[in-house]
């Protein structure tokens, strides 16, 4: 777990598994010094350099030693773990240094200039969050020493205690910023998101630490392990003296922040320890998350789909083969992922099994032993299969546009008590009591214009019910003991949010809550355990079925986007409705599922257009006010007028393209109005519909 997180760090690492070179060149010393000595491989990296380091650091500014005691703390972690390193590089002369460059940094620093409530312009945030990162860093230190220190030379400060509330550090992206420009839109990011989740300190690592791993891990396993008692109760007298000097001042507003609970950005994106990433949509159609679930099932140990039915499909290519999803959980094209169907599900019996024959004869080993549904999931019956065909032509020119699949007719039956759950097909005499009061129901209802037999339906679960045993679960229970055990989680959502049944855009919805609501109570989460929650998000804009749609290009330009798009529906065939990016609607869902990171698909669909549109705000033509958020009532909608902003195509191919930098300037900065209007990052860039055709920015 250390390494995991020290590893992360960004520009402290060359290539591989190589040591990491001093940092932050733009904010220290000299070139003698520079990054490129991780080139010289594993165990000749940094001897030099240490060696001119300790010489030097006396004339070095805050800064620089600053940057010294960083790579010196990291290294001295990194080659605990390796004899041969240290032996090489002097782990006894390491210590040393690290001691005398705290002491002389603690001289040197100006600390009034970080006791500032205003936002701090990039030297001296460089200096703010370097004392933060050290003060995270000693606390790693400090538990690999409560591994060396005898029990009896550490009872004089209780373990852990000074670095337990310590935020781990911010994004790379802040560090690694290339101009001062893209500096202060980062940190504009940062900002507005910082407090909006819990943060990851070294508390946590603590709490996973009930075994002793540290210990068991670096007793008597290197060379600080040879070390007198009295050389390590010196240092580790100057960690507890270095988390008093950076926490001196309590009332300094920049370090309030770093200590409180949520006081920083999270960390889980530099640090490999299980957390539940969620993958959920933006808007009001299928979006291209297929990509996404291909580069993040690979991680999960176990993939779970919260809500929806087999109404929503998806496609995975996964070793030259492409794969459909609908009902089933994606996970499955990962061998070592177990997959659950959740308990918010309707879950199609009959598309159950014909989804899971599908994919065994496409090769996909042993999927009938890694998936699971809840037993308290709602039966998406033929019943109202044939129903929803019939509420759709009641509604006449309201319709909602659905796909037929009796999604909306199972979740009516849901909510209003009448609903039939997987527990109850068990019973085989309440199952048919129940199915016939349905029926009978809703033959009253629509009399003749119902074709559905319930016999023939009663008849086909006398066979799926034995088959079901084997399958169902107790999801409660399944989802507690994988929380428990740290499990990676993928979670998954059918629908766009968009379609939710409470924050869409009512009626034209699905039934369903498609949001990280529906996902929590769907899959019985854990709320302190949720990672990422990922935003998937096409550079324009599509929607099936009817409903509002105010970007919705009905002529040359709309039709342009279906065809290089392919925009027709997995699981219907349907044409989908298109038109240009809207901004509008990706803020108000960001505000309601706050995501931590978007994926932008199908960039390279956008490839040939001269001018390329964005819609930025609505306006009521009636009263010219101006409506940045997504209104609840659809007359507003109606009449509002689109404000749209404008920006130059490329007019060259981005298909294929795997770096950020090899993009044109156009779709670049594309990328980044989306990013700074949202206030989200964009981490995942879709170039086109080969696997491999993703650009991943951190």
């Amino acid at each position: 777990m250390v390494l995991g997180q020290i590893t992360g760090y960004p520009k402290m690492l060359v290539l591989g598994d190589r040591l990491p070179p001093f940092i932050h060149a733009p904010c220290y010393m000299d070139e003698r010094l520079a990054p490129e000595c991780g080139e010289m491989g594993k165990h000749q990296c940094l001897p030099k350099r240490l060696a001119i380091c300790a010489s030097l650091y006396k004339s070095l500014d805050s800064y620089g030693q600053l940057a010294a005691l960083q790579a010196v703390i990291i290294y001295i972690l990194l080659q605990a773990q390796d004899p041969e390193t240290a032996e090489r590089n002097g782990a006894n002369a390491l210590l040393l240094i690290m001691i005398e460059l705290f002491t002389c940094l603690t001289e040197s620093i100006d600390w009034d200039s970080c006791d500032s409530t205003e936002t701090p312009d990039r030297q001296h945030w460089v200096l703010r969050e370097s004392l933060r990162r050290i003060v995270a860093l000693l606390g790693l230190v400090e538990l690999l020493f409560e591994g060396l220190i005898p029990p009896h030379a550490a009872q004089a400060n209780p373990p852990y205690k000074n670095f337990r509330a310590t935020p781990l550090p911010s994004q790379r992206d802040l560090w690694e910023a290339r101009t001062n420009r893209s500096w202060r839109r980062e940190l504009k990011l940062y900002l507005s998101g910082r407090t909006s989740r819990e943060v990851l300190t070294v508390g946590d690592l603590l709490e996973l630490d009930n075994a002793g791993c540290f210990k068991n891990t670096w007793n008597n396993q290197h060379a600080y392990s040879k070390l007198p008692d009295a050389q390590l109760r010196q240092l580790k007298s100057r960690i507890f003296q270095a988390s008093e000097i950076c926490k001196q001042n309590p009332n300094q507003p920049w370090l309030r922040s770093f200590w409180a609970p949520n006081g920083a950005t999270k960390a889980y994106d530099h640090f490999q320890i299980p957390t539940i990433p969620m993958r959920l949509r933006l808007t009001m159609a299928t979006r291209q998350k297929g990509k996404l679930t291909d580069i993040l099932a690979p991680e999960a140990q176990l993939c779970a789909r919260a809500a929806g039915g087999h109404n929503a499909g998806h496609s995975i290519v996964a070793n030259g083969v492409s794969y459909s999803f609908h009902l089933l959980p994606s996970g499955l094209v990962n061998p070592n992922c177990r997959n659950l169907i959740g308990s918010a599900v309707v879950a199609h019996i009959p598309s159950f099994f014909k989804e899971l024959e599908e994919l065994e004869k496409k090769g996909l080993s042993n999927v009938h032993d890694r998936i699971f549904i809840s037993d308290r999931v709602h039966i998406d019956l033929d019943l109202h299969v044939a129903v929803d065909g019939l509420e759709e032509i009641e509604l006449g020119d309201r319709k909602v546009g659905t796909t037929g699949r009796g999604i909306g007719p199972a979740y009516s039956t849901k909510a209003a008590r009448s609903g039939i759950r997987l527990a109850e097909v068990f019973n085989e005499e309440l199952f048919e009591s129940k199915l016939r009061r349905l029926a009978s129901g809703y033959q009253k209802r629509y009399g003749d214009l119902l074709k559905y037999d319930v016999e023939e339906e009663i008849n086909r679960f006398k066979t799926y019910r034995p088959k079901l045993r084997k399958y169902t679960v107790d999801a409660i229970a399944f989802m507690k003991e994988a929380q428990e055990k740290n499990t990676k989680i993928l979670c998954e959502g059918a629908n766009a949010l968009m379609l939710d049944l409470d924050w869409g855009s009512y009626p034209y919805v699905t039934s369903s809550s498609t949001g990280i609501g529906g996902m929590v109570t769907g899959l019985a989460l854990d709320i302190r355990k949720i990672g990422e929650v990922i935003g998937v998000v096409k550079a324009y804009t599509t929607r099936v079925g009817s409903g509002a749609f105010k970007t919705e290009d009905l002529g040359e330009i709309g039709e342009k986007f279906q065809e290089r798009g392919r925009e027709w529906g997995t699981s219907t065939g349907r044409r989908r409705r298109c038109g240009w990016l809207d901004l509008v609607v990706v803020k108000y869902t960001t505000d309601v599922n706050h995501y931590t990171a978007l994926n932008l698909t199908k960039l390279d669909v956008l490839d040939t257009f001269p001018t390329i549109k964005i819609a930025i705000a609505y306006e009521d033509p009636e009263t010219g006010e101006k409506l940045d958020s997504y209104p609840a009532s659809l007359d507003v909608l109606d009449r509002a007028k689109v404000i749209y902003h404008e920006m130059p195509g490329w007019n060259q191919s981005t298909t294929n393209v795997k770096t950020f930098e090899e993009l044109p300037k156009e779709a670049q900065d594309y990328i980044l109005y989306i990013e700074e209007f949202v206030g989200v990052k964009i981490k995942w860039v879709g170039t086109g519909p080969d696997r491999e055709a993703m650009i991943t920015r951190f």
